[in-house]
């Protein structure tokens, strides 16, 4: 038996630029990104912010962000941006947080998924 969570956060990232999500937990999470012209890129962490003794840390503190790879479903294919349409990106494996970071307005809609 599986588990899922879908979550639109156009606006939280329309308004700020990006957005970070917090993958802990799921074993995979499929990015659905829809937008006409731009780059929008991917980068992921380990790195909460956590601070010992005072916070564990969130998606909100974390850091380090290093350029990330996600699986184009309509390619099958690794890319490290999301190219302008509508395009489903699979997120396996890749960091605890995913930033999903550009200057375009866009749609981006989340699905968690956790298998047993």
């Amino acid at each position: 038996m599986g588990l899922s969570l879908t979550r639109n956060v156009t606006e939280e990232y329309n308004e700020n630029g990006y957005y970070i999500l917090d993958a802990s937990g799921w074993d995979y999470v499929l990015i659905n990104i829809s937008f006409d012209s731009g780059v929008i890129g991917f980068s992921s962490s380990n790195d909460s912010g956590a601070i010992t003794g005072v916070t564990d840390g969130s998606a909100i503190s974390a850091t380090n962000f290093y350029a990330a790879s996600l699986i184009d479903v309509s390619t099958n294919g690794a890319t490290q941006v999301a190219t302008p349409g509508i395009t489903m990106y699979r997120a396996f494996l890749v960091g605890r947080f995913i930033k999903i970071d550009g200057d375009v307005a866009a749609k981006i809609i989340l699905q968690y998924h956790k298998l047993s």
